[in-house]
C-alpha cells in the first residue's frame, strides 16, 4: 500500500503473507536541491536465507535506458574505476575492498542458469560506499549506509531492451547481504541510501556529495576513515 507521510516523502508498505514472508516499509523523501533518500526498514516472519549461500540478499535493480556511457564510475585501489561487465553474468559482483577474502560470501559453483548472474565476481574492489553513472549532461549518484554488507552488480544488457532500436540498457545494481550469523526472523533490519541526480561535473563534485551525505545522514563509513 502506498502511504503518504508528508508533503515531500511517501511510504511503500507490505505485510508478509503466504507468497513472501517480509514485513516492509521503504521510504521515499525529496530534499532540495536534487536528492532522494531512502530508507528500507524490513523483518522477515520465516528465514530467507539462501541456502546456496548462507546470507539473506536485499537486492535493488538499477535500469537505465541506453546511456553513452554504461560504465559505474568508483574508486577502486585509490583511483577512479570505470567499469561495466564484460557480458551478462560474467564479472558482475563488485565487493567492497575493506572485507578480506575470507569474510565475503561464497557462492556453488553452478552453470548460469541457474545461478544468478550475480553470483560471479569483478576482479576489482570498491573503495568507499558510492558509485556513479552518467546520463548525458546529468550524473546519478547512489551513496550507501552499512557499507560492509554492501554490494555493487551491474550488467551491460541487464535492463533489456531500449526504446532505441538495436540497442539494449545496463543494469546497475546493488545488494546488502546479511550474513548468517547476524540474522534472525522477527528481527527488524533497515538501509539507507541517497540518490543525487544533478548536472555533473566532474569526479570532485561527486566526491563532495558522497562526504556530504555521509556527514548529513550519519552513514556508517568503511574502516579506516
Amino acid at each position: 500500500t502506498l502511504e503518504v507521510v508528508d508533503d515531500t516523502t511517501v511510504a511503500l508498505v507490505r505485510k508478509a503473507d503466504s507468497t513472501y514472508s517480509v514485513d516492509a516499509r521503504a521510504v521515499y523523501q525529496v530534499k532540495e536541491p536534487y536528492y532522494v533518500d531512502h530508507t528500507l526498514t524490513l523483518c522477515d516472519r520465516t528465514s530467507l536465507l539462501n541456502p546456496r549461500t548462507n546470507v539473506r540478499e536485499v537486492s535493488w535493480c538499477c535500469y537505465t535506458n541506453s546511456p553513452e556511457d554504461p560504465r559505474l564510475h568508483f574508486l577502486s585501489n585509490g583511483e577512479w574505476f570505470r567499469y561495466i561487465s564484460p557480458q551478462h553474468g560474467v564479472g558482475a559482483n563488485i565487493a567492497p575492498s575493506y572485507v578480506p577474502d575470507k569474510d565475503l560470501e561464497v557462492w556453488p559453483d553452478e552453470p548460469h542458469p541457474p545461478r544468478p548472474f550475480h553470483w560471479h565476481r569483478a576482479d576489482r574492489r570498491f573503495d568507499e560506499p558510492f558509485y556513479y553513472g552518467r546520463l548525458g549532461d546529468v550524473v546519478m549518484i547512489l551513496v550507501f549506509d552499512t557499507p560492509r554488507w554492501l554490494r555493487f552488480f551491474c550488467s551491460p544488457s541487464g535492463g533489456g531492451g531500449s526504446l532505441l532500436p538495436g540497442k539494449s540498457c545496463p543494469a546497475w545494481d546493488f545488494e546488502w547481504l546479511i550474513p548468517a550469523a547476524e540474522y534472525q526472523v522477527d528481527k527488524e533490519y533497515q538501509f539507507r541510501l541517497r540518490l543525487v541526480y544533478k548536472r555533473y561535473v566532474d569526479d570532485e563534485d561527486v566526491l563532495k556529495e558522497y562526504r556530504k551525505a555521509v556527514a548529513e545522514l550519519r552513514f556508517e563509513k568503511p574502516p579506516g576513515e
